[in-house]
């Protein structure tokens, strides 16, 4: 495998940080940008989809996470 990126790292650290927040009970609004971070914070809760709710504003969609079902 080859060497990670920088912003790789960054968005995992992003991603691990927004986990322990909402697995402290805290549960924000969460706003991310770049697709980079929006997978890696999905990949990081475990979330099997997503489902735009409305364009917010041109290329700005509100989604709604899918969790998975255990």
């Amino acid at each position: 495998m080859g060497e990670i990126s920088r912003g790789e790292k960054i968005a995992d650290g992003l991603a691990m940080v927004t986990k322990q927040i909402l697995d402290s009970g805290i549960y924000p609004t969460l706003f991310c940008t770049g697709g980079d971070t929006l997978r890696a914070v999905v990949k990081s809760l475990g979330l099997t989809a997503m489902r735009p709710m409305a364009e917010l504003f041109p290329g700005v969609v509100l989604n709604q996470a899918m969790v998975p079902v255990v």
